[in-house]
C-alpha cells in the first residue's frame, strides 16, 4: 500500500511543469563618481539602492504584494560599490601602459594587382601577427542595369503622356 501511495506521488509530481518562465535582473556597476545596484523581475524593477539618499527602494506601489528585502541589504550593495571600484582600479593599474586599440587609415587608395601587409607587434603576443591583403577584384562592379531600367520607365511614361493629351485634345474637338 505505501508503495501504491509513492508511486502515485512521483507520477503526479511528474506531471506538473512549469509553463512560465521568469527573467531576473541583476545589475552592479560602478565609475569613479557614481554607481548602480538594481534588481529586476520580468522587466520590472524590484528593489535599487539609492547611494544620493543612502538607502534602498522599492519602487512598487504599497498596494500591491511584493517582495521585500532584508535589512542590510542596502549595505550589501554598498560593499559591491567597493569591491566593484577595487576591481576597476585594479584593472586601470593591469592595464597601464598597454595600448588597447589603435586605429589607422591608408592615406591612398589602393590599386588593382597591389599586395598589402600589417603586422602587429604586442606585449601580449608570443610573436608578431602579420595578416596579407590584395585589392578585391571580385567586388560588386558597378553595372548600367538600374540607369537603363530607370530610362525606359520614364521614355513610357512621357510616352504615355503625350498619347494622353493627344487624346483628350481629340476627344474636346469632336463635342
Amino acid at each position: 500500500m505505501m508503495m501504491m501511495k509513492l508511486l502515485l506521488f512521483l507520477c503526479s509530481v511528474l506531471w506538473v511543469s512549469a509553463d512560465v518562465l521568469h527573467e531576473e535582473l541583476y545589475i552592479l556597476g560602478c565609475s569613479d563618481s557614481d554607481g548602480e545596484f538594481m534588481l529586476s523581475l520580468d522587466g520590472e524593477e524590484k528593489w535599487f539602492a539609492d547611494f544620493k539618499k543612502e538607502k534602498g527602494e522599492e519602487p512598487q506601489p504599497p498596494f500591491i504584494d511584493h517582495i521585500s528585502y532584508p535589512e542590510g541589504f542596502y549595505e550589501q550593495a554598498v560593499n559591491d560599490q567597493q569591491v566593484c571600484r577595487f576591481n576597476m582600479n585594479l584593472g586601470r593599474k593591469a592595464l597601464k601602459g598597454i595600448p588597447l586599440e589603435k586605429d589607422s587609415a591608408l592615406s591612398f587608395s589602393p590599386q588593382l594587382g597591389d599586395v598589402y601587409s600589417c603586422s602587429v607587434e604586442h606585449p601580449a603576443l608570443q610573436e608578431p601577427v602579420t595578416k596579407m591583403f590584395d585589392v578585391d577584384v571580385h567586388g560588386p562592379q558597378p553595372s548600367v542595369g538600374p540607369a537603363v531600367f530607370c530610362g525606359v520607365g520614364l521614355t513610357i511614361g512621357l510616352i504615355g503622356v503625350a498619347v494622353g493629351t493627344f487624346f483628350l485634345v481629340k476627344g474636346n474637338e469632336c463635342s
